[in-house]
């Protein structure tokens, strides 16, 4: 069995750096993707900011790692998942020599305390990722 080690949140480009320097404990990455002006950044919600960094060039540094993660990105809004996936299927991060791991996922249940406004239900996703290569996980607005 595989041990993943999480860097959580690496939204910035620092995180990121951090995350993929070479004697980093960590071999698995989340980046939260929400959009602002139609462009997709990493930031969490409504705090998104243009100086934020863009998915985009997460996808770009990412291609540059040379040993293998899982990638987890954490879709925060319709937008970012219609917008998001097809650019990193375009990004072809599961082709590269390494392989590595891709996660997208995306609050479709109301939790306890969580509001009832989820993203987009769980048969909507699946035809938006349709021929990506990723794994697909819903979570749970908390």
């Amino acid at each position: 069995m595989h041990t993943r080690v999480w860097y959580h949140g690496a939204n910035t480009v620092r995180k990121i750096a951090e995350a993929f320097a070479h004697n980093s404990v960590y071999n698995a990455i989340e980046v939260d993707v929400s959009a602002r002006d139609s462009i997709l950044r990493l930031a969490h919600g409504p705090l998104v900011s243009t100086t934020d960094p863009s998915l985009a060039s997460c996808l770009d540094t990412v291609k540059t790692v040379p040993t293998a993660y899982t990638f987890k990105f954490d879709f925060k809004d319709e937008f970012s998942i219609r917008s998001g996936i097809p650019q990193i299927k375009k990004a072809q991060l599961d082709s590269v020599a390494i392989k590595h791991t891709l996660v997208g996922n995306a609050d479709t249940i109301p939790g306890p305390g969580g509001d009832n406004d989820v993203i987009m239900n769980t048969a909507e996703i699946q035809r938006t990722a349709t021929h990506c290569n990723a794994l697909q996980h819903v979570g749970i607005t908390m």
